[in-house]
């Protein structure tokens, strides 16, 4: 009798088990790679949230099908979950965006009426030799407002997307051979465009259009200085990290690595707005992806913006005199050295090592080709998109 008895709660257990096996949880299943379980778990959950209107959520029996006229039975049910999703995020994306540019818009409004000057830290090419120093008062507001313009969009993410900050801001535990090996790569094409940048600059000299390039700012008091390096040179670069290779980044991770890299790349490209610095900026911001995505941290990728931006104001500031010979061939001699050290660091790296960067292959339901369609599809995107495009051509001067 206890044979008897037993034998149908195996076998119904067993049933159970089977019917599970046939249950697939999208988001409790994705496999974050370079994370640890504390990022997947509190991603899940925000995933799964019922007040989560961004998140790619969907459980189905993997016995379900759809019947398609003339193709047979095919899984469609997945793919419009995550078409909703992706488009849900595009939107947003797209409106976060559009506010910001609003808002900058409305400061550089700002900036004209009361002060003259909109762009304080930008010098056109052909007047690098004409520098002058702002106010206090002036780099108090520029610099609150810089940092009121970046805080915002992260604050969203935060407090009413209810990102969690475990995904926000990773920080797994950190492998030195990627970090040496991204920061070189990082620094290749920082380099290469750098040259780029200059080739550029003389080729649209050559039809009249005027190049903008970033440098110190120089102000009256030593308070107000400090305040704009502390800014400029430190808060700015991290800020912009969390916001772009932080947030927008890994809310669009649960669409693929690959995707999200690009969308946050595209991002942080098109609030540049300048035509000799958006191709940079995406390039750079996809090697900064990579290198958040495959060191599970976004530490590296801060540290690195932070060098960059440093490095970058100190060049342009060497080369202020673009006629002074020895000026332009000692910047030029620093960026040689960096190239020959970081290019030699990258040949050791991949004598010794397999390709640190290499992404696995991660299309979740919709191709990269079908997420750029729903990119273009989303009526929020291409109001921006076209939006950046007229601001950038409206913003190039002419000689």
């Amino acid at each position: 009798m206890a044979e008897n008895t037993e034998q149908p709660a195996a076998s119904e257990d067993s049933s159970e088990n089977k019917q599970n096996s046939y249950m697939v949880d999208i988001a409790s299943d994705r496999v974050y790679n370079n994370q640890d379980e504390e990022y997947r778990s509190a991603f899940t959950r925000w995933r799964n949230a019922g007040f989560n209107k961004l998140g790619y959520r969907f459980v189905h029996d993997k016995r379900e099908h759809t019947y398609v006229d003339g193709g047979g039975f095919a899984d469609k049910l997945a793919v419009t979950a995550e078409i909703n999703s992706l488009h849900g995020c595009l939107q947003f994306l797209s409106m976060l965006m559009m506010i910001y540019f609003c808002f900058e818009q409305f400061f550089y409004m700002f900036m004209k009426t009361h002060y003259d000057h909109v762009f304080i830290n930008r010098t056109y090419y052909s007047l690098r030799s004409m520098s002058y120093a702002v106010s206090s008062e002036q780099m108090y507001v520029y610099c609150l407002t810089r940092i009121a313009l970046l805080c915002f969009p992260i604050i969203v993410m935060l407090k009413i997307v209810k990102l969690p900050s475990k995904v926000a801001i990773p920080r797994s535990k950190l492998d030195r051979r990627l970090v040496f090996y991204g920061f070189s790569v990082a620094l290749m094409l920082f380099v290469c465009f750098r040259f780029f940048d200059y080739l550029l600059t003389y080729m649209l000299q050559m039809i009249n259009i005027d190049v903008t390039f970033y440098t110190y700012i120089q102000t009256d008091t030593e308070q107000a200085q400090i305040c704009y390096f502390v800014c400029e040179l430190v808060l700015v670069p991290i800020l912009t990290e969390i916001l772009f290779r932080g947030c927008i980044l890994q809310l669009f991770r649960q669409f693929g690595d690959n995707f999200a890299i690009f969308i946050s790349s595209l991002a942080a490209a098109l609030c540049y707005r300048d035509i000799s610095k958006i191709l940079y900026m995406f390039t750079l911001g996809i090697a900064l992806g990579v290198f958040t995505i495959r060191n599970g941290s976004l530490i590296p990728a801060m540290v690195t913006n932070l060098f960059f931006t440093n490095i970058t104001l100190l060049l342009n500031t060497l080369a202020k005199e673009k006629f002074l010979i020895r000026n332009r061939l000692t910047e030029i001699s620093v960026c040689l050295v960096m190239l020959c050290v970081s290019f030699l660091f990258l040949i050791f790296m991949r004598i010794h090592f397999d390709n640190p960067f290499k992404l696995v292959n991660d299309n979740t339901e919709l191709t990269f080709q079908q997420k750029v369609r729903q990119l273009l599809n989303s009526s929020w995107t291409v109001i921006w998109l076209i939006c950046m495009l007229l601001s950038t051509i409206l913003s190039v001067s002419f000689i």
